[in-house]
């Protein structure tokens, strides 16, 4: 079952990074400079873009959920970090930029932090019941912090607002992996049907949903699945370690690599972000030394007629 589980995971990144596309170019085309507005909003769910990336995502999503059925943990979720190298790549070849040596390895340090910290994570941690009291912890803790990133977001534009608005929704979908572990927990001990943790649920991907959109709307695919191949582990864990006390008995030595992994892994995202080149812009191309490219076909002269 393991080379089947590889195998859809795989299926699974790739189609989160063609997802991240679709979704970001969908959106290019609906959102303006004051952002994911109403109209914006109700341009986009008519974009046949957007759609076909919000269907490419829920394929994806559902062939990483079969794999995880099929393997452990710490095979399958490292795989997810491959939707990161892979946008990157689709990126660089549909914008025609290109990436200095700081940015690859940017994007491998986010790669390999990930994976690293995943494997050490999965083989030191020990499974815990989830407590409704710690549920109400985390939904307290969580609440604060995708507050706290999505006001930072609204109050900044460009690269912040990006990063703060990818690592609020990663902080969201990593809050809906510890209810659903609860959810699992509640169904197989047989106990009644866990209505706070599903709306809980519900409610996690909605806003992390959202918050995903205004990503894609204000910066570059990469950096948005960067953020959230990232911070979604690192939040689930997170809250596995702190609040379910699940690294109890794990030496201090793999707990301080395990945190310099997550270290390494969220500054890679940073540093793309901040040293990724942008688009070049065809109307600033120069033609026959007086006339700039408009639009395929139209030209325009410094006197600002076309033809």
């Amino acid at each position: 079952m393991i080379p089947l589980a590889i195998t859809l995971a795989v299926l699974g990144a790739c189609c989160n990074a063609v997802s991240a596309r679709l979704q970001h170019g969908g959106l290019t085309e609906c959102a303006d400079d004051r952002g994911l507005r109403l109209s914006a909003l109700l341009r986009m769910v008519r974009q046949p873009l957007w759609l076909a990336g919000i269907t490419v995502a829920a394929g994806g999503a559902a062939l990483h959920a079969t794999a995880l059925g099929l393997a452990p943990l710490s095979v399958v979720q490292p795989i997810g970090i491959l939707a990161f190298a892979l946008t990157t790549v689709m990126s660089v070849r549909i914008e025609n930029i290109r990436l200095d040596r700081v940015a690859i390895g940017a994007v491998a340090a986010s790669t390999v932090g990930t994976i690293a910290f995943v494997l050490v994570a999965a083989t030191a941690a020990k499974a815990t019941t989830v407590a409704p009291d710690v549920e109400l912890r985390a939904t307290v803790l969580v609440v604060g912090v995708v507050g706290g990133l999505a006001a930072i977001a609204a109050l900044n534009t460009g690269a912040t607002r990006c990063l703060a608005f990818a690592s609020a929704s990663g902080v969201s979908f990593g809050y809906v992996s510890l209810l659903m572990r609860a959810t699992l927990q509640q169904l197989t001990e047989g106990g009644v049907f866990p209505l706070p943790e599903v709306t809980g649920i519900a409610v996690g991907i909605l806003v992390g949903g959202w918050l995903v959109q205004h990503a894609y709307a204000s910066g570059p695919p990469e950096v948005v699945i960067g953020c959230l191949t990232v911070i979604d582990p690192l939040v689930a864990v997170g809250l596995g370690v702190v609040l379910l006390g699940e690294a109890t008995d794990t030496p201090p030595v793999v707990a301080a690599a395990a945190l310099l992994c997550a270290v390494v892994a969220a500054a890679g995202v940073v540093v793309l972000t901040l040293r990724r080149p942008t688009s070049p812009d065809p109307a600033n191309t120069v033609v026959d030394g007086d006339r700039q490219l408009v639009a395929p076909g139209m030209t325009q002269h410094y006197d600002g007629s076309t033809k």
